[in-house]
């Protein structure tokens, strides 16, 4: 996820308040898609902040009994109720076509997501909305 090295404010004017935990314990038998799914929901999320004119972006991990919990906070605003519902839905079992091509890439995401034990938990308060995902080792 390199593009959280760089400068959000820069590009997107957001600022970003990244509380990593260090000892994290390793994660076996993940598919991998898991990275490429959460890179399209960050990436979903800042962009969406940015259109929003949001300015606080938070992401925080921590080490639970059987897993990590992932932790996605868009802050100083509220995000679309359409990403709300991208993040919610995932693609249905008959397919493709009961959702907009707009839908397609974050309902991708979310199910790669879930094939690996991910669903997204996404909390809205009045200023700001927090995506929760708790990722589990599968082996």
């Amino acid at each position: 996820m390199i593009f959280l090295q760089g400068s959000l404010y820069f590009k997107h004017h957001v600022e970003k308040n990244l509380r990593l935990e260090e000892e994290l314990p390793a994660l076996k038998g993940l598919p991998d898609s898991v990275p490429e799914g959460l890179r399209s929901i960050l990436k979903a999320v800042v962009e969406e902040m940015e259109r929003r004119e949001m300015t606080s972006f938070g992401l925080k991990t921590a080490a639970g009994e059987s897993g990590i919990l992932l932790e996605i906070t868009a802050g100083k605003g509220s995000l679309s109720p359409e990403l709300i519902e991208k993040l919610r839905r995932s693609i249905p079992e008959d397919g493709p076509q009961s959702i907009s091509a707009e839908q397609m890439t974050a309902a991708h995401a979310v199910r790669m997501l879930s094939r690996a034990g991910l669903s997204p938990e996404v909390e809205e308060a009045a200023d700001e909305t927090r995506i929760r995902l708790f990722l589990k080792s599968t082996a």
